[in-house]
């Protein structure tokens, strides 16, 4: 299995770490990265762009020659990760874990480092994947309040004592929309924008789909918490409008 550990602290870097491992061609286009892999290595591209509001995203559309292990380096208790597969598999841990989650195709893992500082990425060889991952950075200020920062970090990160690794059900509209988003076929602000606003229609659906996940653990269990109905309520309908 090759291992790729990611030290860069921005999302060029780490697009260009890649690259320094899997070889290819990289281009930029304003705030998008894209990296095509060197065929000797398997086909396919990674991109990735950093969006208004500490939200990033990067996806990966590859058929690799080999397994692979990506190791992200990752500030505690800061992001909330939501990582969802189009085509495929892909398997996630926390540091050293040999427990993994996997995610099946048109599944969404919501992932927060609160004890542990690194993500494990885990792709298997001669298998089509493409997954993306849209990264809240909840920590991020900029003398601005981020509704979406701030009842995420409520959510995912605030009380928690382990680290945080939930499933969602299967989303088809989810898939939809990262279809159209590699669908683009402008250039400079008008893709970037087109790209921004499809990005937050993704982040929005998975939101919504873990909001009916609860509900219906609620509805079978009772074991939900009023104040997290509550919270991902809010954040859903601010998401709406």
């Amino acid at each position: 299995m090759k291992s790729i550990e990611i030290t860069a602290t921005t999302l060029q870097d780490s697009i260009e770490q890649l690259h320094n491992e899997l070889g290819g061609l990289i281009k930029k286009d304003l705030k998008e990265h894209y990296l095509t892999i060197e065929p000797a290595n398997g086909s396919g591209y990674i991109r990735g762009m950093l969006l208004k509001g500490g939200i990033s995203f990067i996806q990966f559309d590859i058929n690799l020659n080999e397994d692979l292990k990506i190791v992200f380096n990752t500030p505690q208790k800061s992001f909330v990760n939501f990582t969802y597969c189009s085509e495929g598999q892909i398997a996630h841990a926390f540091d050293d874990q040999t427990e993994r989650l996997e995610l099946e195709t048109f599944q969404t893992g919501i992932l927060s480092n609160i004890t542990s500082e690194k993500n494990n990425l885990y792709f298997r060889k001669n298998l089509q994947t493409s997954a993306s991952i849209i990264s809240v950075n909840t920590a991020f200020t900029d003398g601005r309040i981020h509704v979406i920062n701030t009842k995420l970090r409520e959510r995912f990160i605030d009380d928690q004592k382990d680290n945080v690794a939930i499933v969602s059900s299967p989303n088809l509209k989810i898939a939809q929309r990262l279809k159209q988003l590699r669908a683009i076929k402008q250039d400079g602000v008008v893709r970037t924008l087109l790209i921004e606003g499809l990005v937050h229609v993704v982040l929005a659906l998975e939101i919504d789909q873990h909001k009916r996940d609860l509900h219906n653990i609620a509805h079978s269990t009772g074991s939900l918490t009023r104040k997290a109905m509550s919270n991902i309520k809010e954040l859903s309908q601010y998401l709406n409008n």
